[in-house]
């Protein structure tokens, strides 16, 4: 893989979680046939907020800074781990970057997962990491 390619990867799944997300956003407005709700466009702006901390921390100056300036590179982590990922954790973005993928795969991929008895603790793993204290718990942890 060019190292290019490699570098600009991170910004790639950025664009393609926001793309996903605006469209389920506009799936759930026309299906719905009403404003989203306060709570929902909250919910939005801090997954967007959480996506654009990781285009700051990877691109521009602090990017251009961060192979010379270990400071800077450790800001990057800091924003990345501290700021983007709680924001995007809080977004609760999972329905919205779902519905826009197609039907059949949806129903297969769902089906597979919700009823096979081997994915039961992959079940438990994604509620308790999908809620802001199981996920504070898994970052600490990781920490």
């Amino acid at each position: 893989m060019p190292a290019s390619l490699i570098a600009d990867f991170p910004l790639l799944l950025v664009a393609i979680a926001a793309a996903l997300h605006v469209a389920g956003e506009r799936r759930a407005a026309r299906m719905r046939r009403t404003p989203r709700t306060a709570l929902a466009r909250r919910r939005a702006l801090r997954f967007y907020a959480g996506l654009a901390v990781i285009v700051i921390s990877l691109t521009g100056p602090i990017d251009a800074h961060a192979d010379q300036l270990f400071w800077v590179h450790m800001i990057q982590h800091v924003l990345l781990l501290t700021v983007a990922a709680p924001l995007i954790v809080l977004g609760a973005p999972w329905m919205s970057v779902w519905r826009p993928l197609p039907l059949g795969f949806r129903r297969a991929a769902a089906g597979a997962i919700a009823h096979a008895r081997w994915a039961a603790p992959l079940r438990t793993l994604g509620r308790q990491l999908g809620r802001p204290v199981g996920a504070l718990v898994a970052f600490t942890a990781d920490l």
